[in-house]
């Protein structure tokens, strides 16, 4: 899951913007990203707290 969102982040980043409005549309949308990528990550790391490391992240 992690990988999909990082890939999606750098893809989108990757994008030029054609003017100031998709500009701004592109920066939220990548801090949306990242946020959703903090999280998953953050889940992913407390299934493996506890030791459930067979069960996939989202546990």
């Amino acid at each position: 899951m992690e990988l999909i969102l990082a890939a999606l982040l750098l893809l989108w980043l990757g994008r030029k913007p054609r003017n100031e409005s998709e500009q701004i549309e592109q920066g939220l949308l990548a801090a949306l990203l990242l946020i959703a990528l903090t999280i998953a990550f953050g889940a992913s790391l407390v299934c493996n707290e506890e030791g459930n490391r067979t069960k996939p992240p989202s546990c």
